[in-house]
């Protein structure tokens, strides 16, 4: 699994920084977990 870095929040716009070369694919989902929030999946 890659980690990002949640770098902005607008709107319903999350700008998410991946390391270079290891952004992910089209139709890939982005998972979000928060202790207090528990798990969030974006789509891609």
């Amino acid at each position: 699994m890659i980690k990002g870095i949640i770098a902005a929040v607008r709107g319903v716009v999350v700008d998410v920084q991946f390391p270079e070369n290891a952004t992910p694919g089209i139709y890939d989902a982005l998972v979000l977990e928060d202790k207090k929030l528990g798990r969030t999946v974006f789509e891609v």
